[in-house]
């Protein structure tokens, strides 16, 4: 008989602590994946209800905007751990089928360079802008 200590399963092989970290922090990744996709959901129906509203009745839910925006963040957070477990990463990639492969090769570099200059451009602009409050 094993000794309940060991954490032995059924069939008698070591279960390592490593191995039980692995698969609680698996299950939790799936169940923040899963919240994820219900936040998703809701943002879903809030815009849909907004959008029927507006058309039928000429008046739209009060910060139904900004509700979706700040929705998002959760969303981001929720199934980063999980993206990051099946080694995913997040694109649009809408547009992937469409054009043939060597487009890519030469579209990729250019949109990474222009993300690039966008950001360091929002960060300059942050930087002014905490400047400018600075002295207020």
């Amino acid at each position: 008989m094993p000794d309940r200590r060991d954490n032995h399963p059924s069939d008698g092989t070591p279960i390592s602590k490593i191995g039980v970290v692995a698969s609680v922090a698996s299950r939790m990744n799936r169940w923040l994946a899963i919240s994820a996709g219900a936040v998703i959901a809701g943002i879903a129906i809030l815009i849909v209800t907004n959008v029927l509203l507006r058309y039928f009745t000429g008046k739209a839910i009060i910060g139904a905007e900004e509700i979706v925006q700040v929705a998002m963040v959760p969303v981001i957070f929720l199934a980063i751990g999980y993206c990051g477990q099946i080694g995913g990463h997040i694109s649009v990639d809408i547009f992937e089928s469409v054009f043939p492969s060597w487009f890519w090769r030469v579209v990729s570099p250019i949109v990474r360079i222009a993300g690039a200059v966008a950001f360091g451009a929002m960060c300059f602009q942050a930087i002014r802008s905490g400047a400018m409050a600075g002295e207020l």
